[in-house]
């Protein structure tokens, strides 16, 4: 189906910054409209359901599409992948392919299935790591993955239902009914202080502030255009990267949904828990990853947990859904120790074992002993910023 440029116009509509007068609209509309190329793309879907830019490239060559006189440019065969990858929902994962993926033994580039599968189950298991970059090397009796940590593609995938990891693995806006739910899990009351460490366009803020008020909500953002939207909700915000600043005041609620990528949700947590006032709440919403992945960071953050006795909850899978991501979550909640001393976060940066003498605790703190040597362990390190602001609350 050829369009000329009379028909482009009336119809025309901004895709992104490859689409106009250009090659790629010209292919797009072309392949969009030709049920044979639809056929053959569907033929090419991977296990998550979508197609690379490889795939559009070899489809359109077979289908020997013909571009229309008008167009200009290059076809972007990426932006052709993302028009009939579009709206396309993650293929659910089966528990049995879920639990035999997670219990996966990772050494090196190697991920060796930790028990037997019947053939059905295997031939997917086996489908989803080829797709990962995974080959079976009958030596090894693992699946060997070159260029890449497979514990890392693993979990991406388990995390997002997705083989390629969202570009945009970071701000997401939290939707109102999670960020209720949240807010009501934590148990916030009128009469305390909410902070929110990397409150984005203010969703979870707003909750906290219909029942604790405005005044009474304090805001770290890192992006300008969102600390802008925060002010402009009347909101207390402090431009920084949360991970750098040093806790001048407590709060008597932490409540957060910090970004994911890298982990960064559980370096988000830890550095909010030391904001926490002891007895306060610390009420995050998190990748499902730390449920199980198997790195020191997260067996020990759930170690961490443990000890904080923290209520995990699994989220619908379509609760990010409005907000663009596929991403799957939990939320955490759990209570700062009444007995945690004021003073430990100025001791927790420890990256390796102190001294006995050091480690030795008062007899009321034996307690939480567990709890502080975890913290001290995986706390992220921060840079003290020259200058901080504290957060004046009527």
């Amino acid at each position: 189906m050829q369009f000329n440029e009379a028909e482009l116009l009336a119809i025309q509509f901004p895709r992104s910054e490859h689409y106009g007068i250009s090659a790629t609209y010209s292919a797009s509309l072309t392949m969009g409209n030709c049920t044979t190329v639809h056929a053959m793309i569907d033929a090419r879907r991977r296990v998550d359901g979508t197609v690379t830019a490889a795939d559009a490239k070899a489809v359109f060559l077979a289908a020997n599409v013909q571009l229309d006189e008008w167009a200009l440019g290059a076809v972007n065969f990426s932006a052709i992948a993302d028009d009939f990858n579009e709206g396309r929902e993650p293929e659910l994962i089966s528990d049995v392919i879920r639990d035999s993926l997670t219990t996966m033994t990772v050494s090196g580039t190697s991920a060796k299935l930790s028990a037997q599968l019947d053939r059905a189950d295997y031939a997917k298991v086996n489908k989803i790591l080829e797709a990962l970059g995974g080959k079976w090397n009958k030596k090894a009796g693992a699946h060997v993955f070159a260029g890449c940590d497979p514990e890392e593609v693993i979990a991406n995938y388990l995390e997002t239902g997705k083989l390629d990891k969202p570009e945009k693995f970071g701000f997401f806006p939290t939707p109102a009914p999670l960020a209720r739910a949240l807010v009501e899990m934590a148990g916030l009351r009128p009469g305390h202080t909410v902070l929110e460490p990397q409150a984005g366009i203010g969703g979870l803020a707003a909750i906290c502030a219909e029942i604790v008020g405005k005044g009474n909500v304090a805001c770290y953002e890192i992006q300008q255009k969102n600390c802008d939207v925060l002010r402009s909700l009347g909101f207390h915000v402090e431009q920084t990267d949360f991970l750098t600043v040093e806790p001048t005041q407590l709060f008597s609620y932490v409540i957060c949904n910090p970004p994911f990528e890298k982990q960064a949700d559980i370096s988000h947590v830890l550095a909010g828990f030391r904001f926490v006032e002891p007895g306060g709440t610390m009420a995050a919403i998190m990748s499902i990853g730390v449920t199980f992945r198997t790195n020191s960071k997260t067996t020990q953050f759930r170690a961490f947990l443990e000890s904080m006795r923290a209520k995990i909850t699994v989220n619908d899978k379509d609760a990010f859904k409005e907000s663009g991501t596929a991403a799957q979550t939990v939320s955490i909640v759990f209570q700062k120790p009444h007995d945690w001393p004021i003073e430990a976060p100025a001791h927790i940066q420890v990256a390796r074992p102190a001294p006995a003498s050091v480690l030795a605790l008062d007899d009321d703190l034996e307690p939480i002993a567990p709890a502080l040597a975890i913290v001290a362990r995986i706390q992220p390190k921060t840079k003290p910023q020259p200058t901080q602001a504290a957060f004046a609350f009527t």
